[in-house]
């Protein structure tokens, strides 16, 4: 009889939905309600192996041990190959103290597992309970050294000294209580506490609902890559354990707790920090992150150590030096912006001290130096208003406008014009433009339009929401004043621009802007409305020309939806957008650039160089496969491709520099990546016919005979290339691993090519890219 989670679909579902919650109550320490929906989940799939080894550890860990033996019992029954209902079994006899038993059922996990470790702590630890010191030093020194044997055996005996005839607890979720699961010589690893937090694992049988999850998890990986990975951190080599760790896929708690501890081993308390609140989120009863979390703190607590002690002596400006330091260093660290805070307040700066403290708010609520800080300077300045202000900095409009108006509000509308309060309706103005209630916005600017140091930017406003407004005529009176107060204020261009195009005779906005282009040659908004302007007076291919130089400048500019729309309609305006296209591709903003290079293709699918540009874009993002595909079908399209100008940066050449590449140069060096070295070989050569002396082709002929062994063509080239390039670092890269490979034939030892030298993706060989012609 098949199994009854295969005979009802919709039972499946229902099972692995209360199997994923009761998982997620399980990792968050809530034992108790985990159980319910692992049950209705075995209700529902009665075989599933994920929820038949989860619900044992779910009562071991609520410490009802006899009801946990039992269900380990019955996972075993239906589990015979795998060792977790066998070393659960023996952890809950050694609970229960039934301490033979224990060690029986830990010698047939032994027997069973891969990874024998736990198998082997527990037969130890059964020794001591059972005070057979010598067979029970013989267990441990399996696993550990005479030194860690010697260490574990002090520790128990000075905690049996401590507590007479009471046993330990087999675990334990806080840092101060020790436990079996927590042993100082498992620190801070403590691999026995990661029984059950697995995340669900994928199905490798058909029909089944998932995988039954093996010691590490759903990772599937070796034991030895983790061992290798902590055996470094044992030794203290944190360097090796850090890479080690980095290489590991995270997403075991047990990898991520190593790279936590690796991180903070290296110097880099930010990062284990970061790693430590990431494993607390999912596994918040996890003791080694917890242990972690508290080393970081003291770390940095003590980097701190100087300011406090300068603070303390009243020295507020040299405090602030130290904890503006740290600020820098540690940008996430919420301390040094709460002490930042408090120099402030001691030194009456309201608004800088609201501003670091909200700061440290923000990168943790909890901060009580942040709190006891507010809560003083609520006594001496208005909360509302600091707090809202710097909802404008991160443009959260929406709470900026709320504090404003209920600040105003408590005032009553009779209220006079403090500055506290004209500042309140100048900082609603502007949350309100954010909004996009412009009128309400140009309200609050006109009521503040005579108050003293506010009417620049209440002029500002007020032409601003009239533009959006489409009130052409006001908004270039008042943003010209603003214009003319100061000409350096970028937000300004388009809107005063495209305002007098509105609202002057054709003759007269031309020449305006004319002008503007010839003071200030970069500026993209002027060319962008002449566009606009030539091309509603019937002059189409002149506006395209200005279009095209705005976008040069500035791509970003262009983007506006009435721009688009324009380019639909144009004959010529899926040019426009591919241009376009390789600019984002140029500033390295690749989801941008893939969009339009998308659009091109859709409107006209036949263009080469939208095509070679996806493939450029699909290189750059790491899609080899795809990118492959694209250049080839812009080759097929264009045999002669275009070419492309890149700059490499100074880790890729010894000195900034312009490169010449093509389609068919980086299908090439997709090809070696994919090491496919006789069909990069043919495109290096093709592109070497087509464009004699192009240096990337050379260097890629090079690279390609070195992996093909062909030693002395390979030196040719790479001269050939270094001759024309000579400060690019990868060719002269290349002839070096070319001489130590022919160096190397000579002597008894052979060597191998490194994989893919010089093609690696930590090694981008570009930065910017532009395009001549098509």
């Amino acid at each position: 009889t098949p199994p009854p989670d295969l005979d009802f679909p919709e039972d499946a579902k229902l099972a692995k939905r209360n199997l994923e919650h009761g998982q997620e109550l399980f990792n968050t320490g809530k034992f108790q309600e985990a159980q319910f929906f692992i049950r209705k989940s075995l209700f529902k799939a009665p075989g599933n192996a994920t929820a038949v080894k989860l619900l044992p550890w779910a009562y071991f860990y609520e410490r009802r041990f006899d009801k946990a033996l039992t269900a380990f019992r019955n996972a075993r029954a239906q589990l015979e190959w795998d060792p977790e209902p066998v070393i659960g079994m023996a952890w809950s006899y050694l609970a229960m103290q039934y301490f033979e038993k224990a060690f029986d059922a830990f010698d047939a996990a032994e027997k069973l597992s891969a990874n024998p470790k736990n198998a082997i702590l527990g037969k130890g630890l059964a020794n001591l309970l059972m005070e057979k010191y010598d067979p029970a030093k013989n267990e441990l020194r399996k696993i550990y050294s005479p030194t860690e044997v010697d260490s574990l055996i002090n520790f128990w005996d000075q905690w049996k000294e401590k507590n007479p005839g009471m046993p330990m607890a087999i675990v334990s979720f806080d840092t101060i209580s020790p436990s079996l699961f927590t042993l100082p010589t498992d620190r801070p690893r403590y691999e026995s506490m990661q029984f059950g937090l697995t995340g669900i694992a994928k199905a490798k049988i058909p029909g089944q609902l998932w995988a039954p999850p093996d010691y590490y998890g759903d990772r599937s990986l070796a034991p030895s890559e983790l061992d290798q990975a902590w055996d470094y951190f044992k030794i203290g080599d944190y360097k090796n354990s850090l890479s080690a760790f980095k290489n590991l896929p995270q997403t075991s708690i047990d990898g991520m707790n190593g790279l936590g501890w690796s991180y903070l081993h290296s110097g880099d308390i930010i990062s284990a920090e970061e790693v430590f609140n990431e494993i607390i989120e999912t596994w918040p009863n996890f003791v080694g992150a917890k242990e972690g979390l508290i080393q970081a703190h003291k770390a940095l607590m003590e980097k701190a150590a100087q300011g406090q002690i300068l603070y303390d002596s009243k020295n507020y400006e040299a405090a602030q030096k130290v904890f503006d330091k740290l600020s820098m260093d540690y940008p996430n660290w919420s301390h040094p912006h709460s002490m930042l805070g408090l120099t402030h307040l001691e030194q009456n700066n309201y608004d800088m001290a609201g501003k670091e403290l909200m700061h440290a708010l923000e990168h943790n609520p909890k901060d009580q130096t942040a709190i006891e800080g507010m809560k003083r300077l609520h006594s001496v300045s208005v909360p509302k208003i600091i707090i809202a202000g710097q909802a404008v900095e991160n443009k959260n409009y929406k709470l900026s406008a709320r504090l404003y108006w209920e600040y105003i509000s408590s005032l009553g509308s009779s209220a006079n014009l403090t500055p506290t309060l004209i500042k309140a309706y100048s900082g609603l103005g502007w949350s309100q433009m954010g909004k996009g209630h412009y009128l309400q916005a140009a309200e609050k600017f006109q009521k503040i339009l005579t108050a003293d140091g506010y009417r620049q930017d209440s002029i500002k406003g007020l032409g601003l929401a009239n533009f959006h407004l489409g009130n052409y005529p006001l908004a270039v009176e008042f943003l010209s004043e603003t214009y003319a107060q100061d000409p350096d204020q970028s937000d300004i261009y388009y809107p005063l621009y495209f305002s007098l195009l509105k609202s002057s005779p054709p003759l007269e906005a031309e020449a305006y802007l004319q002008e503007e282009s010839i003071k200030f040659p970069r500026r993209a908004s002027a060319y962008l409305v002449l566009g606009w302007l030539y091309h509603e007076n019937q002059k189409p291919d002149l506006g395209l020309e200005y279009f095209l130089k705005s976008i040069s400048l500035d791509p970003e500019i262009a983007l506006t939806p009435k721009f688009k729309k324009l380019l639909d309609r144009e004959k010529y305006g899926w040019q426009v957008i591919n241009r376009l296209s390789w600019a984002y591709y140029h500033r390295n903003i690749h989801d941008t650039s893939m969009t339009l290079f998308n659009w091109v293709l859709q409107s006209h699918p036949k263009s080469s160089l939208a095509m070679a540009g996806k493939g450029y874009t699909l290189f750059k993002l790491g899609r080899l496969s795809e990118a492959e595909s694209f250049l080839r079908q812009s080759l097929a399209r264009n045999p002669y491709p275009v070419a492309v100008r890149e700059m490499v940066d100074q880790k890729n050449s010894i000195a900034m520099l312009e490169i010449t590449t093509s389609p068919r140069t980086l299908l090439g060096r997709i090809l070696i990546l994919q090491e496919k070295y006789e069909e990069a070989l043919e495109q290096f050569r093709k592109e070497e016919a087509q464009n004699p002396g192009r240096a990337q082709a050379l260097a890629g002929m090079g690279w390609s005979y070195l992996h093909l062994n062909r030693l002395a063509e390979a030196r040719v080239s790479f001269n050939e290339a270094i001759r024309l390039q000579p400060t690019n670092y990868l060719s002269h890269k290349g002839l070096r691993e070319v001489k130590r490979q022919i160096a190397a034939e000579k002597l008894p030892q052979q060597s191998s090519i490194p994989p893919i030298a010089g093609f690696t993706e930590d090694e981008p060989p570009v930065n910017n890219l532009r395009v001549i012609g098509e």
